[in-house]
């Protein structure tokens, strides 16, 4: 925010002149710019809204294989030939679940509501617990209410980049928690 009586200082645009007037695709309820490079280029960012951007889809130019990210979600899919995909599955470094054209968007693995109900009856048992994915930890604590007094459930969490944040929510002896799965970044 620029302070009462100065003048505002315009940012550059992050996306050189000619790559916003160029070429595009478009796809339902998105228009993306189109580049061309080197597979390396989709590491670079552009810094958008605070925040690093990196290319949502990119392709090789036989184009014999795609990845994308949208926007949205909290993972990337990546389409190919069978052989690609199965080394993707083996890789240690990536965290891969083959997905189907019909699978829903909001699904969740089976193994991973049993970690989080696992996780769940410790908290309410032990009054703590932690959970540790590939994308960071979350720990919660539970102070449970008293005759006279409200508890809280705390939890705080530490990303694999460094973010992190904590909460604390009262509960009330006649509270009834909800638990949501805290997974992702």
């Amino acid at each position: 925010m620029t302070p009462v009586g100065q003048p505002s200082v315009r940012t550059p645009d992050p996306i050189p002149e000619n790559i916003r007037r160029g070429r595009r695709v478009s796809l339902p309820n998105r228009d993306y710019l189109l580049y061309c490079g080197p597979v390396e280029a989709v590491l670079a960012t552009v810094p958008l809204a605070g925040q690093g951007q990196t290319p949502n889809l990119w392709w090789p130019s036989d184009r014999s294989w795609c990845v994308g990210t949208e926007i949205d979600l909290a993972w990337t899919y990546v389409g190919g030939p069978a052989e690609m995909i199965e080394r993707l599955f083996v890789e240690d470094r990536l965290e891969a679940l083959l997905a189907e054209p019909d699978d829903s968007l909001s699904r969740v693995e089976d193994w991973l509501t049993q970690w989080v109900d696992e996780a769940t009856q410790k908290l309410l048992t032990d009054g703590e617990a932690t959970i540790a994915t590939s994308k960071g930890t979350v720990q919660a604590w539970l102070e449970r209410p008293g005759r006279f007094r409200r508890g809280s459930l705390q939890t705080r969490h530490v990303g694999d980049d460094g973010t992190a944040g904590a909460r604390r929510t009262s509960v009330a002896r006649t509270s009834t928690l909800q638990v949501i799965g805290l997974v992702g970044g």
